[in-house]
């Protein structure tokens, strides 16, 4: 079991606040793109800021495989069901799925 430096609640509540950004940065760019149709919507690029808050809970999840990462972005915050976590348990290879941030968080405390 790892050493984690976060809280389970408070982990969840920060994969929860990007999540809520994200959906409000998808409302905003289509809400623009209906109302002037054929433009890019003049969003701000927070890239970096989330690049640090990623860092940051890979940092207090002691995440050296940037499972945090793969999940917010690749596995689309646990929502996308074909992706999953693949390990080798006796000789057999599992898939470990993690629909919700708190069974990432469980994971990665395990792992």
């Amino acid at each position: 079991m790892k050493n984690i430096h976060i809280s389970e609640e408070d982990f969840v509540e920060a994969i929860e606040a990007l999540r809520k950004q994200l959906e409000h940065d998808e409302f905003f760019g289509e809400s623009m793109e209906n109302a002037f149709p054929g433009c890019h919507a003049p969003i701000y690029d927070n890239h970096y800021l989330w690049e640090a808050l990623i860092m940051l809970l890979e940092i207090a999840t002691d995440d050296t495989s940037k499972t945090v990462e793969w999940w917010i972005y690749d596995a689309k915050f646990g929502t996308d069901s074909n992706m999953g976590v693949i390990e080798n348990k006796d000789g057999k290879e599992i898939t470990i799925t993690l629909p919700t941030a708190k069974d990432l968080y469980n994971y990665l405390k395990n792992k």
